[in-house]
């Protein structure tokens, strides 16, 4: 049995499974350098990440089907433990029988996988409506997320559609990258750290230098969660259901959670 180690990136994963597939190695895990754990009884492998094979790779699963290489960029977001030998499992099946056992839900592999992709799929739902900026006095709409799933990347279609007469960035404080809107397009910003002067303001306002936030957003602010308290019916005030379509976790980042007293 062999263990391929590969570098952590989508292209890397690619590239492993690739090299798997061709020279159908028996494989027992696929895994990062930071997550291997030593294994007495396999060999392992380090995969060099080869850009071109893993794009021609792509191309050639997308030809078979695009709905196989959603599903499989999906689950590689998940960032779930054994998601990679999961995808390996997932291809190598389709390759073995044939792109008509994507939808054979008794397989275990492309079971987990379908279900994987559902929740990756509802954050980024979810995401669109709960994500909140904050106009910066460089005049830049600001918004931190902290969402279960490395998602971020698939947030720009929706935003730059809906916002495309803005400058905006939302930025993933978890793993510190965004994306950032410059009224043209939407690039993708791999290293974003918590201290960099763009973020500072919401993230820790009392820092030197923090760009401070527009007096006129403060004003909207304070406007907004008057709105959100004043319509609140208290007779209809229901907190399981509240948190059943808005969990906990998304209520640090809405700007209407900011005053304790309209919390449940």
């Amino acid at each position: 049995m062999m263990i391929y180690i590969y570098d952590g990136t989508f292209e890397g994963l690619l590239t492993a499974i690739c090299h798997g597939l061709r020279h159908n190695h028996a494989i027992s895990d696929i895994t990062t350098f930071q997550r291997y754990q030593p294994d007495l009884f396999s060999k392992v492998v380090e995969i060099e990440t080869v850009s071109d094979r893993a794009r021609d790779f792509y191309r050639k699963l997308e030809s078979l089907s695009k709905e196989m290489t959603a599903t499989v960029s999906y689950a590689f977001l998940s960032e779930q433990p054994g998601m990679e030998m999961l995808i390996f499992d997932y291809l190598k099946t389709i390759f073995l029988h044939g792109t008509e056992m994507i939808t054979n839900m008794n397989h275990p592999a492309i079971f987990r996988l379908y279900h994987l992709r559902r929740k990756v799929r509802h954050e980024i739902d979810r995401y669109h409506g709960f994500v909140r900026f904050r106009q910066l006095s460089n005049g830049i709409f600001y918004s931190p997320i902290e969402p279960d799933y490395n998602i971020v990347q698939f947030l720009a279609p929706h935003f730059t559609a809906r916002f495309a007469d803005q400058c905006w960035m939302i930025h993933d404080i978890l793993r510190e990258t965004g994306i950032f809107y410059n009224l043209k397009q939407c690039v993708y910003l791999p290293r974003v750290p918590r201290d960099h002067p763009l973020v500072r303001p919401v993230l820790d306002p009392s820092k030197e230098n923090a760009l401070a936030a527009d007096v006129t957003e403060l004003k909207y602010q304070h406007l907004w969660m008057r709105y959100f308290k004043e319509i609140a019916i208290m007779e209809r005030h229901n907190p399981k259901v509240q948190r059943q379509q808005m969990p906990r976790r998304y209520w640090k980042h809405l700007i209407e959670e900011v005053d304790s007293s309209i919390r449940p």
